[in-house]
């Protein structure tokens, strides 16, 4: 007797879940719209026949903030670049005075007395936007090679302080599908894409 009662409430519960498919899902997303976001953009991809990760997806469509994703893996961004530089004072003002980035004046750390310039956007936080690039000293000589790229409200101003700078020009400035971008090298031979929106009448 007990067996079938259980037997009729599995059977119950399988009905409702039938009749009503969505409700369960459409509370799940109520309750994380981050969740809600990810699974119409895998929707989209799928229809589009590709198919990604989660992380795949938030990487796609934005990271509003770090959250668990399949497997009990944590998404991860990138919030800090760092550039070891031979001058501090030149490649300050290379990013700053020539390229128009926001940078601060040079600081010192408390305790260490390493002096370094840095530049952040957004706010740190546990689920805010946020990046900072930092300029150091070369330690015992040893400097960066990377590639860095910064998007600028008009390229053609920023180019023209940079010829005049005498900075090496790798590719000259070119419209493209995504607006207008060029590349530079840096007073320590990073490589520095910087791009421009394409506007609404591009």
């Amino acid at each position: 007797m007990a067996r079938d009662v259980v037997h009729r409430r599995r059977r119950r519960r399988l009905h409702r879940r039938r009749r009503h498919p969505l409700r369960s899902r459409q509370a799940r997303r109520r309750e994380d719209p981050d969740r809600a976001r990810d699974e119409r953009a895998a929707a989209a991809i799928s229809r589009r026949g590709c198919r990604r990760t989660p992380l795949d997806v938030r990487a796609a469509h934005g990271i509003s903030g770090l959250g668990p994703v399949a497997g009990g893996a944590t998404s991860a961004r990138l919030i800090e670049v760092e550039l070891r530089v031979r001058d501090l004072e030149r490649a300050l003002h290379f990013y700053r005075d020539v390229i128009g980035l926001p940078f601060g004046d040079v600081e010192t750390h408390a305790g260490d007395n390493i002096r370094h310039a840095h530049v952040t956007w957004g706010e740190w936080g546990e689920r805010g936007e946020f990046l900072m690039v930092n300029l150091y000293p070369a330690v015992e000589g040893e400097i960066t090679r990377a590639r860095v790229g910064f998007v600028v409200d008009e390229l053609e101003p920023v180019h023209a302080r940079l010829l005049s700078a005498g900075a090496r020009v790798i590719t000259a400035p070119e419209r493209r599908p995504w607006g207008a971008s060029a590349t530079y090298e840096d007073p320590d031979g990073n490589t520095v894409s910087l791009s421009e929106r394409p506007h609404p009448t591009d």
